[in-house]
């Protein structure tokens, strides 16, 4: 399984009458595994 994070960044007038500024911050990527079957004491 894995999760992808994309942040969107939207500011309108950050600096006095400066407009607005739009794009991506760091994009993350999470990747996760377990066992197909759990263990003798039904844990994963």
């Amino acid at each position: 399984m894995s999760r992808t994070i994309a942040p969107v960044i939207w500011q309108n007038d950050v600096a006095g009458d400066s407009g607005h500024q739009f794009g991506l911050g760091d994009i993350t990527q999470s990747l996760f595994f377990s066992p197909k079957q759990p263990g003798p004491d039904g844990l994963i």
